[in-house]
């Protein structure tokens, strides 16, 4: 709570500080974080463990397509990206030419493996990815048969891994 009886300062700080330093309680947000927190605990380090093997196929399979990828000599990855290895103006487009093709990058050349993972994707899917990329990046195969062909391969993957198949009773 703020108290005041100077107008002016009250109106300068109430502005500063609401909503970015204080704030009502959102207890949507606690209790998502509480589950997100106990799924962590219950398959973090296999879930972490997919996500760095996924990201390090993913960045082998684009090298052998001729993608250009950093970190080969340190095994693509050790976390949840990819990083293509262009300038700043060839990433943006690339960024845009891949989200046409309903592949999301940012435009700094990252490639997340995280969602993906969290679908069940693994190695053999990663490949696919990859080389679903690898088409619009290397310009081989126009991104509306590329869009087509990520609907076809997202279609078996609707419902996430790595989640809670009920809630724990410490929660309920």
């Amino acid at each position: 709570m703020i108290l005041s009886n100077n107008e002016e300062v009250f109106s300068r700080v109430s502005n500063s500080i609401h909503p970015g330093i204080v704030d009502n309680i959102h207890w949507n947000r606690v209790a998502s974080l509480a589950i997100t927190l106990i799924e962590m605990m219950e398959f973090g380090k296999s879930y972490a463990k997919a996500v760095v093997q996924n990201s390090q196929a993913l960045g082998k399979s684009l090298d052998a397509l001729g993608v250009k990828v950093r970190g080969a000599a340190q095994g693509y990855s050790k976390s949840h990206q990819v990083l293509l290895d262009y300038d700043a103006k060839r990433l943006q487009f690339f960024a845009e030419r891949l989200e046409q093709a309903n592949i999301i990058v940012d435009n700094g050349g990252r490639i997340g493996t995280n969602e993906i993972t969290r679908l069940g994707f693994g190695v053999r899917e990663i490949e696919e990815v990859a080389e679903l990329v690898g088409m619009v990046v290397l310009g081989k195969k126009p991104t509306e048969l590329v869009k087509k062909r990520v609907k076809t391969l997202i279609k078996d993957f609707r419902e996430p891994k790595y989640v809670l198949k009920s809630v724990p009773k410490i929660v309920q």
